[in-house]
């Protein structure tokens, strides 16, 4: 079974000035990459580099999938529904494995809400 997986993400914590996401983000909201990041994809593996941060994060398949989805405004649902028609996920799977990787992108001032 195909999930999010956010390698190079556990155990690297919030920094103490970021604000952690109070409300998880809804199937119809729109969220983007923040145009500031670079990212490669390099062995099927996405490098999801912080310039300012001095920061590289290295991304599961999956999750390069979704970055890469990320680049215009998307809906979570759209997010969720791609993810499971690419990797055969059962679409109540892919969604809450997306709403993770979204948040936790968010938390780290990754992505962002559009309105």
């Amino acid at each position: 079974m195909a999930s999010v997986q956010t390698e190079g993400f556990p155990g690297f914590p919030l920094h103490a000035s970021m604000t952690p996401i109070m409300t998880p983000i809804q199937p119809q909201q729109q969220v983007a990459q923040l145009p500031r990041l670079a990212f490669r994809v390099i062995e099927e593996k996405g490098i999801l580099i912080q310039p300012r941060q001095q920061m590289a994060h290295v991304l599961s398949p999956v999750a390069a999938f979704i970055w890469t989805r990320m680049k215009q405004p998307v809906t979570l649902a759209e997010l969720a529904a791609a993810v499971a028609e690419e990797f055969s996920v059962a679409p109540e799977t892919a969604l809450t494995d997306c709403g993770e990787f979204v948040d936790d992108l968010l938390a780290r001032g990754m992505a962002e809400v559009c309105a």
